[in-house]
């Protein structure tokens, strides 16, 4: 390190080049005299594999740093689980907007409190074996991007998420969330001070049914919602005051179709898509009014797509039912429905 610290570098990458570790006093010295580094990443090595703390103990004596990046620095098959802390404290240069310690990690969430991170927009998790979701952060109120991808959340804290009151963007695909709002009291409260929310990615989760309240909340600018790869079987409930949602996507659940309820929450939401493919439709006279809502709605742009089984367990395209669907109405009243449908 000691050959760029006479260089007014602005940006510096260091990927796959083998770096195995660094020294901390080369560390330390590299921080302190690089006043020009706006732009740090170190990816692809294997510094944390013998361990690497001294990037971020030194990360703060970073004067002019804006953009970190730690990204797969860990390569090793088994990762020790530590004695969990109660609390990890952070000291951030205070110019610092983007952080991203990504794929590099191994440990259990507790408390973090971050010192200097008023400027803080974007922080990147993902990927981390974060083994439990419970804590909380403070000092970065005005993070407006979050992303706790791949984190095992089966055990979490309601209130992860009340020190982000500014974010924006949530992304938490493929973090065991199913299991982490079954066994948490109160997880309806899990968006409740995130109320400026733009977009949410809940997918892959393996979600049953969504908390009590989860998004009964007045979100401002609430656009899009991703429940997608999940196991919902209902239409989720949003707060009657928001205007500004444009998607929902709901492929890939487990709903076989939407009863009266779930439609009337659907038209309330008025200019809304709602993406429905790979979900198990079923076509019979008892799923009948959601048929004809399909057959009346623009809010499912992607009506071609979607498939339903028959009551004799055939599949048919939905688009083809509901061309017929005056007939099969009749049949159904007749007691005959059967013999359009089981074709």
């Amino acid at each position: 390190m000691k050959y760029l610290w006479s260089i007014c570098l602005k940006r510096l990458t260091l990927n796959n080049l083998y770096i195995k570790d660094i020294l901390i006093y080369a560390m330390q010295v590299f921080s302190i005299k690089s006043t020009c580094l706006e732009y740090l990443e170190i990816s692809e090595n294997t510094i944390f594999d013998r361990g690497g703390s001294e990037l971020l103990v030194n990360m703060q004596n970073f004067k002019n740093l804006k953009v970190f990046k730690l990204i797969r620095n860990w390569r090793s098959l088994r990762r020790k689980r530590s004695q969990p802390s109660t609390l990890y404290s952070f000291v951030f240069p205070k110019t610092l907007e983007e952080v991203y310690i990504e794929n590099n990690m191994a440990f259990d969430m507790g408390n973090i409190e971050v010192i200097n991170g008023h400027n803080l927009r974007v922080l990147s998790l993902k990927d981390n074996e974060v083994w439990t979701c419970e804590g909380s952060f403070t000092g970065i109120i005005n993070v407006e991007f979050f992303d706790m991808s791949g984190w095992t959340c089966e055990k979490l804290s309601h209130n992860l998420l009340y020190g982000f009151p500014n974010l924006k963007t949530l992304k938490a695909t493929g973090s065991h969330l199913g299991k982490g709002f079954a066994n948490t009291a109160g997880a309806g409260y899990f968006l409740s001070k995130n109320m400026r929310l733009h977009d949410i990615n809940l997918s892959s989760n393996r979600i049953n049914s969504i908390p009590d309240g989860l998004f009964l909340r007045p979100f401002e600018q609430l656009s899009s919602v991703d429940m997608s790869y999940n196991n919902l079987t209902i239409f989720p409930k949003f707060h009657a005051s928001i205007k500004t949602l444009k998607i929902i996507d709901l492929t890939f659940n487990s709903i076989t179709h939407f009863n009266n309820k779930d439609i009337e929450r659907i038209r309330k939401l008025r200019k809304v898509d709602i993406l429905l493919k790979g979900n198990p439709f079923q076509c019979s006279c008892k799923t009948l009014q959601f048929l004809k809502w399909l057959s009346e709605t623009n809010q499912v742009p992607d009506i071609l797509d979607l498939t339903c089984v028959t009551e004799k367990a055939s599949r048919r395209f939905m688009s083809e039912v509901i061309s017929n669907l005056k007939t099969f109405e009749i049949s159904c009243k007749t007691n005959s429905g059967c013999r359009l449908l089981c074709l």
